[in-house]
Parts: C-alpha cells; sequence; structure tokens
C-alpha cells in the first residue's frame, strides 16, 4: 500500500462473525486480500469473544507490522461508542460483554495501546464506508438502510455520517424494525401457513415451489416501498443505500419495492458497492483525520 501512515485496520463485528482488512486512506482502497473473516459465537463467554477478535486483528498487524497501529471497528449497539464500552444485553448478542469496557480489553488482548482503538455504529460504518468509495461518493447527502437482525440506518448530510436511529420510528401498526427484519418474515410466513422456518434463506429457497412464501417477499417489497417513500420525502437524500443480509434475496422483492416507488425515487435507490465489506472500511475512516469533500 503506498502511504504506511495511512493504512487503517478496519473491523465489522457482527453477530456471528468479524471482518477485518487493510485500507490505505489516502488513495482510498481496500487491499482485498488482506480480508479476514472467522465466525465468532456471540453467545460464547466473554473471553473467547475476546480472544477470536484479538487472533484476527493481530493477524492483520503482522502482515503491515505498523509503528503506531490504528483500528477502528464498527460495531453493533447498544453501545458507548465513545468510551468503548458494551451496553449489549438481553438481546441473544454478546451478552456476556455487557458492561465490559472492549477498548482496554481487546487492546490487552491484541498486545497494543488501548488509544489505537476507536468504535462506530455498524449502520453508520456502513454509510461511511458507501461514501468513501462506494456509491456514495461525491454525494452531499444520503441515507442507508441495512436489513437484517435488525433494522440499521443512518445518514450523511453536511459532510457527517452518523446514525439515524430508525428502527423505533412509528410504522404502520408498530415501529418500522417490526415489519422490516428478519424476525418478520418468519413471523407473517407462520401467520400465513402455520409453518414456522428458522431463517430467511430457508423461506428463499421455498419461493421455488411454495406460493405463499413467495408472496411474504413480495409483502415485505411493498413495506419497504412504503418507508422508503416517507424517507425520501422527509429526507431528500440524493441516494438511498441498501445492506444487510437481507439483500441477499432482492431478486425477490425487488418487482413490489419499485412498484410502490415512484420512477425518480426508484433511481435513488441503490444496491451496496462494497456490500459485506462497507462497514470495516466505514471502521477504518475513524482515522481519515482529514475530510474527504466530494
Amino acid at each position: 500500500m503506498n502511504n504506511r501512515n495511512k493504512v487503517v485496520i478496519g473491523v465489522d463485528i457482527g453477530g456471528s462473525h468479524i471482518s477485518a482488512g487493510l485500507i490505505d486512506l489516502s488513495d482510498k482502497r481496500l487491499s482485498e486480500e488482506s480480508v479476514i473473516r472467522k465466525f465468532v459465537q456471540s453467545g460464547a463467554a466473554a473471553e473467547d469473544i475476546i480472544k477470536n477478535w484479538a487472533e484476527v486483528i493481530r493477524g492483520l498487524l503482522q502482515k503491515y507490522q505498523p509503528v503506531h497501529p490504528k483500528i477502528g471497528i464498527a460495531m453493533p449497539g447498544p453501545f458507548n461508542y465513545q468510551e468503548g464500552i458494551s451496553l449489549m444485553k438481553d438481546n441473544q448478542k454478546f451478552g456476556a460483554l455487557y458492561g465490559m469496557n472492549i477498548r482496554t480489553t481487546l487492546a490487552d488482548a491484541a498486545g497494543i495501546p488501548a488509544e489505537s482503538i476507536r468504535f462506530r455504529n455498524d449502520a453508520e460504518a456502513f454509510l461511511e464506508g458507501e461514501m468513501f468509495c462506494g456509491y456514495g461518493k461525491g454525494c452531499t447527502t444520503a441515507t442507508a438502510i441495512t436489513l437484517g437482525t435488525g433494522l440499521g440506518s443512518a445518514r450523511h448530510w453536511n459532510g457527517i455520517t452518523e446514525d439515524a436511529d430508525l428502527w423505533n420510528t412509528s410504522f404502520l401498526n408498530s415501529t418500522a424494525e417490526s415489519y422490516l427484519c428478519t424476525s418478520w418474515f418468519i413471523r407473517r410466513y407462520k401467520e400465513i401457513t402455520g409453518i414456522e422456518l428458522q431463517a430467511v434463506k430457508s423461506l428463499s429457497l421455498a419461493t421455488r415451489l411454495d406460493m405463499k412464501a413467495k408472496k411474504v417477499f413480495e409483502e415485505f417489497g411493498y413495506n419497504l416501498s412504503i418507508f422508503v417513500n416517507k424517507l425520501i420525502s422527509e429526507e431528500t437524500p440524493q441516494v438511498i443505500i441498501l445492506g444487510g443480509n437481507i439483500i441477499r434475496t432482492y431478486h425477490l422483492f425487488q418487482t413490489e419495492l419499485m412498484k410502490g416507488l415512484p420512477d425518480f425515487y426508484g433511481q435513488k435507490v441503490k444496491l451496496s458497492m462494497l456490500g459485506k465489506l462497507a462497514a470495516l472500511v466505514g471502521g477504518a475512516c475513524l482515522w481519515n483525520e482529514i475530510k474527504v469533500t466530494p
């Protein structure tokens, strides 16, 4: 990479994995060959979780051996990003880390100074990655929606990318997250058929022969179109970027989504250019001290 002083380790922490890679902030390049992805059980003991995260970070530190290491981590919430303290509790995700100072604990395990680690919200990091070298590049306003276990959202405005925290906003008969996440698919299919599947992937495979499964995805696309319409009319972003695991089934709800959007709105909606690497790029951007203007 061109400028070793601008090489940062970007990290994306998910409910079942850690992904990390080297990003050169000077030429906006991710070294894809450097990316390490490791399965991590979010329900494991704290010691095991930290050990696995530290192993991945140490592996990348050995690759480019920085004098002053810099690590930017995209982390799901709830989390105190400034202090590096986990607030995740009773949500079947990293419960063993509740109340722990992840910055100091992870730094000790990786053998680096605590000040070498910075944190940011994962949806915010996803959008920042797209702003840096994806579909958001050159835009002054943008919104991201990440569809997965939960509903993530972020906005970019006046040069700042931040968590939009839209998951709990009023939507239809409940909240936005109630209709736009993994559990909705499972719940809705059970309401229609009485059958409980375990994952969206299973439901997507069922669409080949099961019209009721196909109908669930179409309904999801319609619901998402209502949400996107509201979002564009209220926030007027130049682009809306979609990400998250549910996007792997985009072909099953794309038609209904676009049908529910005016043509002009539909042109604004993009699938993530960086995909699963967007958040780790956005994590690295925490160290991009010089703001990049479009």
